[in-house]
């Protein structure tokens, strides 16, 4: 290999290098560096890395989404539960309600026929 192949090995050699020892500097935190001079093919990868990044926060957006609609649904589903057992609490209250109503209404009846 002549001298002008060997320069972007050497490039690339000490740009590597160079990213590893800031990454171990911090940490080794888990990243994606993309190197080039060509501006065309890096307006091209910045696009698909941004319609890349949009898929994953949309996918994150929806999967919160649906965690709020199944907290939803199952609070609809409590409520639900709980307008049945107060509907059936209020007809079991109007139920003893008419018979007591009805038991007054026999009182009274009989007290008048005492009275007379």
């Amino acid at each position: 290999m002549g001298a002008k192949a060997d320069k972007p090995d050497e490039m690339f050699e000490k740009m590597r290098t160079a990213v590893e020892e800031i990454a171990g500097t911090y940490g080794d935190p888990p990243f994606i560096q993309i190197f080039t001079n060509d501006p065309k093919a890096a307006e091209a990868m910045q696009l698909k890395l941004r319609e890349l990044g949009g898929d994953k926060a949309a996918k994150s957006e929806l999967g919160a989404l649906e965690k709020v609609r199944d907290k939803l649904n199952a609070d609809l589903a409590k409520r639900a539960k709980e307008k049945k057992q107060l509907e059936d609490k209020i007809r079991e209250q109007s139920r003893q309600l008419d018979d007591l109503a009805a038991a007054i209404a026999r009182a009274r009846a009989l007290l008048d026929a005492t009275a007379n």
